[in-house]
């Protein structure tokens, strides 16, 4: 296997759309119930450990409020829908909180997978046969979180 590089690119304006394509998961019923009141539980905890960035919190929220909204509407399995900025706070939330709660599992397998690339430093700025550049984790993390942020104040 390949070393990844070590570079630092800067990042583009292709990584930025890149970051406000959705990605999807469907969800079990009851996996997607479990997981709303856990975050429903947590969103309340005012804990400087659990909730390192105000987006993190957002992210939850906003993730939280999708699947509730999507559970409304469907009668079968929700489908959760996000952006990858989204994701990508929320994979960064859950990797740091490490948490035994078996409704992040789920939610955390998935985002690991989705978000390959991304965790790995890497983005397919032109899609899944386009070139890679590599702006590095924290780069793209911070663009997320700006992302995430412009979201929800435009929500607000």
């Amino acid at each position: 296997m390949a070393a990844m590089p070590h570079r630092r690119d800067p990042l583009t304006d292709a990584d930025r759309r890149r970051l406000q394509e959705l990605v999807h998961i469907d969800l079990p019923r009851s996996d997607a119930e479990t997981l709303c009141q856990f975050l429903r539980r947590i969103e309340n905890v005012d804990s400087e450990e659990l909730w390192q960035h105000d987006t993190e919190l957002m992210a939850v929220r906003a993730t939280r409020r999708s699947l509730e909204g999507s559970m409304e509407t469907s009668q079968g399995d929700p489908r959760l829908s996000m952006t990858r900025s989204r994701a990508l706070v929320l994979s960064a939330w859950t990797h740091r909180t490490d948490s035994e709660h078996r409704a992040l599992w789920t939610l955390d397998s998935w985002l690991e997978e989705e978000m390959f690339f991304e965790i790995g430093s890497a983005i397919q700025a032109a899609g899944p046969h386009g070139p890679a550049s590599w702006p590095g984790y924290e780069a793209l993390l911070e663009a997320a979180r700006d992302d995430v942020l412009n979201e929800h104040l435009n929500r607000n």
